[in-house]
C-alpha cells in the first residue's frame, strides 16, 4: 500500500511542479542565456532503482567546462550568479518533474549518484540504497545543503566528514521509510528552503545527523575490535 500511494504522491506532485516548469520557463531561459552561453538544461547519466541508469535533468548552473579546470575549487568558479541563485533556491531541479513523472524519481529519496561514483559509494553496507527508486529529497540531501558548503572547496574533507554521513543517512532512510516520514522530508525541506530564502545561513544539526554519526562510531570500534 505504501509503495501505491508513494507512487501516487509522486504523480501528482510532478503535475504539480511541470506546471510551475512552464510558468517560470522563460524567466529562467533568459537568466540562463544572458549568464553563460551554452544549452538551457544540463543533463547527465544516473544510477537509479536497482542500478538502472536514467538521463538526469537539472538547469544549466555552470559555464560550459573548457578542459582547463581541475579540482573542486575550479569547479565551483564556473558556477554563474544566476546559477548560484538557482542551486540556493533549488530552482535548478525543478525540471526533475520529468524524472518523478517517469518514474526514474521518487518526490522522496536517496539523492541518484552519477553513473561514475554509484558502485564506488553504494556497495557494501550501502548497497540497500540501490534498492529503492532515488529521490528529490533525503536526510542526506538536505544535510549537504544546510551543512556540505564548509567542506565544499576540500573534496578530500567532503569525503571523509560529510559522505559517510549522508550514506548512513540514505540507509537510514532506507530502513524506515514510511509515508509519515516522507512527509516530514517534505515539510522539512520546504520549512529549509523558505529560511534560506529569508536569509537564515546557519541551521542545527539535525537527528539523523547524531544518529549517522553514532552508527559510524559503533561500526569503527567494531573494526577497531
Amino acid at each position: 500500500m505504501y509503495q501505491f500511494i508513494k507512487r501516487a504522491f509522486d504523480i501528482f506532485c510532478s503535475l504539480i511542479l511541470m506546471i510551475i516548469v512552464a510558468v517560470t520557463f522563460p524567466f529562467v531561459a533568459l537568466g540562463i542565456g544572458l549568464s553563460s552561453p551554452g544549452p538551457i538544461f544540463y543533463v547527465s547519466t544516473r544510477i537509479g532503482k536497482n542500478s538502472a541508469p536514467f538521463k538526469f535533468y537539472k538547469y544549466r548552473s555552470m559555464h560550459i567546462d573548457d578542459g582547463k579546470n581541475k579540482g573542486i575549487v575550479a569547479e565551483q568558479k564556473r558556477v554563474f550568479t544566476v546559477g548560484r541563485i538557482m542551486r540556493r533556491t533549488k530552482i535548478d531541479e525543478l525540471p526533475q518533474a520529468i524524472n518523478v513523472l517517469k518514474g526514474d524519481l521518487s518526490v522522496v529519496g536517496p539523492r541518484p549518484m552519477l553513473a561514475t561514483n554509484a558502485s564506488k559509494v553504494y556497495g557494501g553496507r550501502y548497497a540497500p540504497v540501490q534498492t529503492v527508486r532515488p529521490g528529490l529529497t533525503s536526510y542526506a540531501s538536505l544535510f549537504d545543503y544546510t551543512h556540505g558548503d564548509a567542506c565544499v572547496e576540500d573534496r578530500d574533507l567532503y569525503n571523509s566528514i560529510i559522505l559517510p554521513v549522508k550514506c548512513e543517512m540514505e540507509l537510514y532512510y532506507v530502513k524506515t521509510a514510511s509515508i509519515k516520514t516522507d512527509l516530514t522530508i517534505i515539510l522539512r525541506t520546504a520549512i529549509i528552503i523558505l529560511s534560506v530564502l529569508f536569509g537564515k545561513k546557519e541551521f542545527p544539526y539535525p537527528k539523523e545527523y547524531y544518529l549517522a554519526k553514532d552508527e559510524l562510531e559503533r561500526l569503527n570500534n567494531m573494526q577497531r575490535n
